[in-house]
């Protein structure tokens, strides 16, 4: 959060929450995303699966597990980070992600995030750098 609340003009930012991703947000009901916020969940997902399922290929050689809980951060050997933004919260059928189209209030979230993303690969580089002088 203190990476990308500087660059923030409107909204607010969340850090180290739980998240899950599923195969669609529009396949999920009121009960099934009670169960994930009982358990701690704060943040429902579903374009992280690809990248997840690649990042765990590349820290364990093996097929990534399907139906269970993974935790990535304990063995990588790399930094691994995901921002989530909430362009929209779509709680009828009615409602989807493409009701609305990207405003300010988005476009502000992608920049700040972008911006905070970009500074840590580049601060990253020059350590490495540095380590290597």
């Amino acid at each position: 959060a203190a990476d990308v609340a500087p660059y923030l003009t409107h909204g607010s930012v969340f850090d180290n929450q739980k998240a899950v991703t599923v195969r669609g947000t529009f396949l999920q009901n009121k009960d099934f995303v009670g169960v994930f916020y009982k358990e701690g969940y704060t943040d429902i997902e579903m374009e992280a699966g690809p990248y997840l399922s690649g990042l765990y290929e590349n820290i364990y050689p093996q097929r990534y597990p399907k139906n269970e809980i993974v935790n990535l951060f304990i063995n990588a050997p790399y930094d691994i980070g995901l921002i989530h933004y909430a362009s929209d919260t779509p709680y009828s059928r009615r409602q989807s992600l493409l009701s609305k189209s990207l405003s300010y209030f988005g476009v502000d979230a992608t920049y700040a995030a972008s911006i905070a993303i970009l500074l840590r690969i580049l601060n990253q580089e020059v350590e490495q750098l540095k380590v290597r002088v």
